[in-house]
C-alpha cells in the first residue's frame, strides 16, 4: 500500500479524513489573507466567542469567519511571547488560554519576521525565526490545511474543545 489508495472505514472506526476534507473544502474557496492578520482576526473573534462551549460548528466557523473578519492592529506587548506555549495539563478554562497563547505566539514570531524570513521565496521549505521557531506554513490555508493534515492522520477522536484550534495552529506552523 502506498498511502494514496481509499481505505475502507468501519462504521466504528475513527475517520481523521473526514476532518481533514471538511476543512479543506470549507476554506478552499476563501480569500487568500496574510497570515498576521488572519491571527489577529481569530484573535478578536476567540474574545468575542470564547463564553461559548466549543463543538464541531463553532471550530469551523471560527477558522472560516477569520478569513474576512476585520484585524485590530498588532499589540506591541505581543513581542514578549517568543515561545511556543506548552498545553497546561489542568485546561481549566477548556484551551481558550492556551489558544490565545499560541495565537499571540504566532502572531508575534511573523511580525518579527516580516521583511526578513517572510521575504525569503523559499520559505515554504522550512526557515528559523529569529527566536528559533521552526515555520513551514505562511498563509492561512496552508497553515489549516496541514494542521488538519497533521492533527488528523492518525485514528486518535477529535475532542471538540478550545484547545483543538490551538493544537491545529501549532501543528500547521511545523507540518510540512
Amino acid at each position: 500500500m502506498t498511502g494514496y489508495e481509499s481505505v475502507e472505514v468501519r462504521d466504528d472506526e475513527y475517520d481523521g479524513g473526514q476532518h481533514y476534507n471538511r476543512l479543506r473544502d470549507e476554506i478552499r474557496e476563501l480569500p487568500a489573507r496574510d497570515l498576521e492578520q488572519y491571527l489577529l482576526a481569530l484573535s478578536r473573534l476567540i474574545d468575542q466567542r470564547s463564553a461559548r462551549s466549543m463543538d464541531e460548528a463553532l471550530f469551523f466557523d471560527l477558522l472560516r469567519s477569520a478569513f474576512t473578519a476585520e484585524a485590530p492592529e498588532f499589540d506591541e506587548r505581543w513581542l514578549t511571547s517568543v515561545d511556543p506555549p506548552g498545553r497546561p495539563a489542568d485546561d481549566v478554562d477548556g484551551g481558550v488560554g492556551f489558544t490565545r497563547a499560541v495565537v499571540r505566539f504566532q502572531a508575534a514570531e511573523l511580525h518579527r519576521m516580516r521583511g526578513k524570513q517572510l521575504a525569503d521565496e523559499m520559505r515554504y521549505f522550512g526557515v528559523w525565526s529569529e527566536t528559533r521557531h521552526y515555520w513551514c506554513n505562511f498563509d492561512p490555508h496552508s497553515l489549516l490545511e496541514c494542521g488538519a493534515a497533521g492533527l488528523w492522520d492518525g485514528e486518535q477522536a477529535v475532542t471538540w474543545g478550545w484547545g483543538l484550534v490551538g493544537e491545529l495552529l501549532e501543528t500547521g506552523r511545523v507540518y510540512e
